[in-house]
């Protein structure tokens, strides 16, 4: 099997196009695979998963369903950490068509919102990965939330500090009536605990909306 390096990636591929195929294969699509209705993670079963479940108990009044494209797979991490950590933000156009295809179908009279990160991520990196992929696919947003207290970065957290962390977003100033009524799609990257999807839709679940929806390129 034909195998392809990250610095290979970087060099010759996929930079402003769709992505070659030797990065294609290394890359998992999970509608390929029977997945959790709720979180699209790779199931036995396509019945909620047990992290589903706990959020739901968790928070009763949201019925969030999630889509992602691809599996977070090895490949997709260094990938990631190329495009985050290493500034490689052209890699955002390799994926405009996962992202159109994510939001395609909700667009319409939908308002789009990226998760933000914290002021000292922009600060370091220059740019927010998720507002990146959604202007790499041409796709209009309003950033209506604002990550005001988060200091630490989610990657440096176990999984347990994932879950128990606080609240760390506010909605803007004067963005609450465009919340009201409309049906609301939260944008991510990535989505692995859940917690960071889950914070957003608690906030944004006070101030009305028709529905909410969540999606990411890796799951």
């Amino acid at each position: 099997m034909y195998t392809v390096s990250i610095k290979e990636l970087v060099t010759f591929h996929c930079k402003n196009r769709p992505l070659c195929l030797g990065c294609s294969r290394q890359l998992k699509r999970l509608d390929s695979f029977t997945r959790c209705s709720g979180c699209s993670r790779i199931s036995e079963r396509e019945a909620h998963c047990q992290d589903c479940l706990a959020w739901r108990q968790r928070y009763p009044q949201l019925k969030l369903k999630h889509q992602a494209v691809y599996a977070y797979n090895g490949f997709a991490r260094e990938m990631v950490k190329q495009f985050k950590f290493s500034g490689d933000c052209e890699l955002a156009a390799a994926f405009s068509e996962e992202i159109k295809e994510l939001t395609r179908c909700r667009r319409r009279s939908s308002l789009v919102i990226p998760i933000p990160i914290s002021r000292s991520s922009i600060e370091t990196r220059g740019f927010n990965q998720t507002e990146l992929l959604l202007e790499s696919a041409r796709i209009e947003y309003q950033r209506v939330l604002e990550n005001a207290f988060q200091r630490e970065k989610q990657s440096k957290k176990t999984r347990f500090e994932r879950l128990e962390s606080p609240q760390p977003f506010i909605v803007r100033d004067r963005m609450e009536g465009e919340i009201k009524g409309k049906n609301l799609i939260i944008v991510d990257d990535i989505y692995t605990t859940g917690r960071t999807v889950y914070h957003a839709a608690q906030l944004l679940s006070q101030y009305n909306p028709a529905s909410i929806s969540s999606v990411s390129l890796f799951r």
